[in-house]
């Protein structure tokens, strides 16, 4: 059957298992929120968490299925040595953390809005993957924004605070191709940073050239594809 959940935790909270299959999940909590599986399924339903605190995977074990995905996070979401935040979603509405991000996404993913305040963001891909907007907004060194795609195509619209000096910005392309969010010819910057590598099998901007404000760039393309790019500044090319 269909119907949505509204849940309003005071404190910290284990969310073991939320399941409406076909309907909204929207969860408030007091305190931190550890994930298990969350499961609105992938018609047009949405889950929502708005958590004091952080989005924890302790386990290693969470999944949250659905259409269109919102968290918003006081602290972190995920955290590193495998501790991501499991997702099998259509599209990250808006994920907004105070501290950093760490994402695995089963498939290909539309990150319309995935903002830090103060962190890093590391987003792991399976498919076609869409950064519409993927941004850490305070520039410190710490604060690097790596994706990885192990398949598909990444599009790029804006990664990175415009303006970002110190951060890194890794992107991958696996078995595919990276290519700017926009047609040419568009010369609006992309993505800013101190060191940006990008990394794609078969072109980068090849099709929409990407349009870059770095201080140094490292770029290759491992099989056959071209290679198109449009520094705003003066610029490193590494080896």
């Amino acid at each position: 059957a269909a119907g949505a959940m509204v849940l309003n935790e005071a404190d910290a909270v284990t969310l073991a298992a939320l399941d409406t299959f076909d309907g909204n999940i929207t969860v408030v909590t007091g305190g931190s929120a550890e994930i298990g599986t969350i499961n609105a399924g992938l018609g047009t339903d949405d889950v929502s968490l708005t958590v004091t605190g952080s989005v924890t995977d302790a386990d290693d074990n969470s999944l949250i299925t659905v259409d269109q995905l919102t968290i918003a996070a006081t602290g972190s979401i995920g955290a590193a040595a495998g501790l991501a935040i499991n997702t099998t979603a259509t599209e990250y509405q808006s994920v907004t953390a105070g501290g950093s991000i760490w994402l695995n996404e089963t498939n290909g993913v539309v990150a319309t809005n995935v903002v830090a305040a103060n962190g890093l963001i590391d987003l792991k891909t399976a498919g076609d993957t869409v950064l519409t907007n993927v941004v850490s907004t305070t520039d410190a060194d710490a604060n690097d924004v790596t994706v990885v795609a192990s398949a598909g195509n990444i599009t790029v619209g804006v990664v990175n605070l415009a303006g970002a000096t110190l951060g890194d910005v890794t992107l991958t392309a696996t078995l595919g191709s990276i290519n700017d969010l926009t047609a040419n010819p568009d010369v609006v910057t992309d993505i800013y940073g101190d060191v940006v590598t990008l990394t794609a099998a078969t072109g980068v901007g090849s099709a929409a050239d990407i349009d870059t404000a770095a201080n140094t760039l490292d770029v290759s393309v491992t099989a056959a594809g071209a290679m198109v790019l449009n520094e705003a500044d003066a610029v490193t090319l590494a080896a």
